[in-house]
């Protein structure tokens, strides 16, 4: 008689945790929107001026801070290619990188807005918002759609939606925020208008991507490309990242800091307010934690305590 035959079946481990390679600081040295980039090289010039001294000032304070270790610091530049047109790429890259140089700055990184919604195939803006964990607020009647249909996210209690009629015992309640000191700062956020996605929400999934703190079934979602010899003429043909200098720091990095004029200042904001419900994943947080230890650098667990700004007036 002759016995079954003997099954081998493939063990399938869990997907493993990609580690990245980590800068100390990411440097973002502003964003260029179409109206910015019709200014061309007068509206460069000026920002680039402004924020010279800042880059300055951070590289300066971080060897204070960690006088022992030699500190990689990378610059990146943000160019919004998703809410309306811009010139041909090449030429912009070009007056880009040559009135940084002339206020003595370096652009190590290229990113389009775009690749934070995909980049190489994978959404990251849907695996962002699939990620939301939004905190049901007591005593809410249900008036107000869930976060899915309505596209809104709040750091707190909203104000009822129902009108109340004149001479009714009821009284107006004001919005709260759920971690408030002494008093609220509401703030509700569109993430969506159902077509696009809002600014705030894809400047959040951009700090997250400049943290390391984003994986796609276990692989890193950081991939930048080095910037090709031919540049082709549209924005879209380009890579989500794009690397400007071949001996740049990692991209990631431990903190970053966002040099910023003060009209995006509402942005960050909510962006902050978006990233305040989104859960680090556990394996990343533990990486970060076993690297930051290997190089004796303090730096805690929440990114929100790892986001600094400078914010410049018009």
């Amino acid at each position: 008689m002759i016995s079954d035959p003997i099954r081998f079946e493939e063990q399938r481990d869990e997907p493993r945790t990609q580690s990245v390679p980590y800068s100390h600081l990411s440097l973002d040295l502003g964003r260029l929107h179409p109206a910015d980039a019709e200014l061309r090289e007068k509206h460069l010039d000026e920002h680039f001026e402004r924020i010279a001294p800042w880059v300055a000032a951070a590289r300066a304070g971080l060897v204070d801070r960690h006088p022992t270790i030699r500190p990689r610091v990378t610059t990146c530049l943000l160019i919004d290619d998703y809410f309306g047109p811009l010139d041909e790429p090449g030429p912009l890259i070009a007056l880009m990188r040559r009135v940084a140089e002339r206020h003595g700055l370096h652009l190590d990184y290229l990113a389009r807005e775009s690749g934070c919604v995909v980049a190489d195939g994978v959404d990251l803006a849907a695996m962002l918002h699939a990620r939301l964990v939004v905190e049901p607020t007591p005593g809410t009647t249900g008036a107000r759609p869930p976060l899915q249909e309505s596209g809104w996210l709040s750091n707190g209690r909203r104000s009822p939606g129902e009108p109340i009629l004149a001479m009714s015992p009821d009284r107006w309640v004001p919005p709260e925020q759920s971690a408030r000191h002494r008093h609220s700062i509401f703030v509700d956020v569109e993430l969506t208008d159902g077509k696009q996605w809002s600014g705030a929400f894809l400047t959040a999934v951009w700090q997250l991507l400049r943290l390391g703190m984003l994986r796609f079934e276990g692989r890193s979602v950081v991939n930048p490309v080095p910037l090709p010899g031919s540049i082709p003429p549209r924005w879209s043909d380009l890579p989500p990242i794009l690397q400007l200098d071949p001996k740049a720091s990692p991209f990631c990095a431990h903190r970053t800091l966002s040099l910023r004029e003060s009209r995006f200042l509402e942005v960050e904001v909510a962006a902050r307010v978006i990233l305040e419900q989104v859960p680090g994943d556990p394996e990343v947080v533990r990486q970060l934690a076993d690297r930051s230890r290997a190089e004796r650098i303090a730096l805690s667990a929440d990114p929100l305590d790892r986001m600094d700004y400078v914010f410049l007036g018009g």
